[in-house]
């Protein structure tokens, strides 16, 4: 014999909470207030450099609401920030959410740049650049993502691609003097120090 399902609209997720209560399906879409609420202290810690109040709050967070974007996103600007290696899993998974924002690509390419991860690195790149091809973390990213590749020709050809598109930016033209003033050819020297 066929059993009827039980309609959509009466069903109820069934989650319990730490205290044994029943939590409700709009409850498991706005998450665990309180892993969202230990989420953003951490991140007020990460700003202070408390990293003992940080780590207290993001490991709270995760035993409560492990796959939460904020969670996920303050744990890996955790580990970025004391270069915990784990921090790309957790760049990772957030990456994997529709959640990613743009100050997040910029933060997993940039952990992943100094962990030489030049592979999980690029797709972000891409995908800031894509997004808006003068855009400066982009561009900058991008020189720093060629000269650790070894393609010093392609990073300096960025970094004046960035200098022609942010004309006052000192970062931009630090960028393109540090690459230059080291080559072999004077006059490519001799354009780094008037940068």
């Amino acid at each position: 014999a066929h059993r009827a399902r039980p309609r959509a609209a009466s069903l109820v997720c069934r989650l319990r909470d730490r205290r044994g209560g029943v939590l409700d399906r709009d409850h498991a879409r706005r998450g665990d207030p309180r892993a969202l609420g230990l989420a953003r202290e951490c991140e007020k810690f990460l700003a202070t450099d408390d990293m003992h109040g940080a780590g207290n709050r993001i490991k709270a967070a995760l035993a409560l609401a492990p796959m939460e974007p904020p969670v996920l996103r303050a744990a890996a600007r955790f580990c970025s920030k004391y270069y915990i290696r784990q921090g790309l899993s957790y760049w990772e998974m957030l990456a994997a959410t529709p959640a990613m924002n743009r100050e997040d690509r910029i933060g997993y390419a940039e952990f992943a740049l100094n962990l030489q991860r030049s592979d999980l690195a690029v797709k972000q790149i891409e995908r800031i650049m894509r997004d808006n091809e003068k855009d400066s973390e982009g561009m900058r990213l991008t020189v720093r993502f060629l000269t650790l590749s070894g393609k010093v020709n392609d990073a300096i050809l960025m970094a004046r691609n960035w200098v022609d598109a942010q004309p006052g930016d000192d970062l931009a033209a630090f960028t393109l003097a540090t690459r230059l003033i080291y080559r072999p050819d004077p006059v490519e020297r001799a354009d780094g120090r008037r940068q």
